[in-house]
């Protein structure tokens, strides 16, 4: 289920404000991830100066907890590579706690994780991980997302200047996935090429067959 109006967006276009006004004084300061690799997150003051791409909040249940997280996609002032970002809001009526989240699709891209809580308090990831090409997680098994509670503002920094369909989980020992966003390449011009001929000569063998069959 899709959210895209309401208390939670007004709220979190609310909070990305506050992120932006102290963005000068306070600059990320992610943790690089490499493929494999497990990082301690300690936390840094703020995103710094960019602009919002995509604003969205999506609802999940599963059999123990359900809730909602709010996912975003950051596009850098000068770099232009882009960060995404997530927040999980745990429903006070969830049995449990969510202990971990897992992101898909970022294969081929470099990742720089961390947290911020300077205009949200919520519970921070004892540490963030990668094992594989692909994932890349958030564990909060110190503190766990409690029901009724919310977690930190996660972010993956990333070397990817477009972004498209990914998936995100919630996970406490059962797993809820939802779509979410992950970061894409951007074909190249002979790609592009490529893809033209393949059109124009597709274009041009049905151009045949249709001239030969009148």
């Amino acid at each position: 289920m899709r959210v895209l109006h309401g208390g939670r967006s007004t709220f979190w276009a609310l909070v990305c404000g506050i992120l932006l006004v102290f963005a000068p004084a306070f600059q990320t300061q992610a943790v690089p991830l490499t493929i494999g690799g497990t990082v301690t997150t300690p936390g840094t003051g703020s995103l710094g100066a960019g602009t919002i791409l995509t604003n969205e909040t999506e609802a999940f249940t599963s059999a123990n907890f359900s809730g909602t997280i709010q996912l975003e996609v950051y596009k850098e002032n000068g770099s232009g590579t882009l960060d995404f970002l997530f927040q999980i809001f745990n429903s006070s009526s969830s049995a449990n706690a969510i202990e971990r989240l897992t992101t898909t699709n970022f294969t081929g891209f470099a990742t720089d994780v961390d947290w911020t809580n300077n205009a949200v308090i919520g519970e921070a990831p004892d540490h963030a991980n990668r094992p594989s090409a692909d994932v890349v997680g958030f564990n909060f098994l110190t503190t766990p997302v409690l029901a009724g509670t919310n977690s930190a503002l996660l972010f993956i920094k990333t070397d990817a200047t477009a972004y498209t369909a990914g998936g995100v989980s919630m996970i406490d020992g059962t797993t809820v996935t939802i779509p979410a966003f992950a970061p894409t390449a951007v074909p190249e011009p002979s790609s592009w090429a490529l893809v033209v001929l393949s059109v124009a000569m597709a274009t041009l063998v049905v151009r045949r067959r249709n001239s030969k069959a009148c």
